[in-house]
């Protein structure tokens, strides 16, 4: 379920976005994490928190991809010392 403060907007000003992942029986799931998302940032900003900037003229669309889980992964380039070959 997406909301949003302002269908139309002018060159400056600013909107929020809102957004709530609803489970099969319309219950909210409180442990999803809304992303945004801009089709063209260079017309329609949108920061992490759903507020929206219009930067210039044109049409965008805004997008909230909803995450339920994440897991971390580290990359490293340090080689391993190696105890002993055989």
């Amino acid at each position: 379920e997406v909301a949003s403060s302002a269908a139309l907007m002018f060159v400056g000003t600013t909107g929020v976005v809102t957004a709530r992942a609803l489970d099969a029986d319309g219950e909210e799931v409180p442990e999803a994490v809304v992303r945004w998302r801009s089709s063209a940032a260079s017309i329609v900003e949108v920061s992490a928190t759903g507020t929206v900037t219009a930067r210039g003229v044109g049409t965008a669309t805004i997008t909230a991809d909803v995450v339920f889980d994440a897991a971390a992964t580290t990359v490293s380039d340090a080689l391993l010392a190696v105890a002993s070959i055989s």
